[in-house]
């Protein structure tokens, strides 16, 4: 990828560097009904505690 390339989809997002890490930032969206980024959060944290290996949220 180059820099500045999108990152895909419709909702606005932002690479992050901390403590030496890359981190995808989500947002919402002004048309979002609820905060999507907040329920991907959610889900992420229940698979985590089901026992399904999935990517670190904070």
């Amino acid at each position: 990828m180059r820099a500045g390339t999108s990152m895909g989809g419709a909702p606005p997002k932002a690479t992050v560097e901390d403590e030496d890490a890359l981190w995808l930032a989500k947002f919402p969206h002004r048309d979002d009904r609820w905060n999507n980024p907040r329920v991907e959060h959610a889900m992420l944290t229940l698979a985590r505690e089901c026992g399904i290996s999935c990517v670190e949220a904070r």
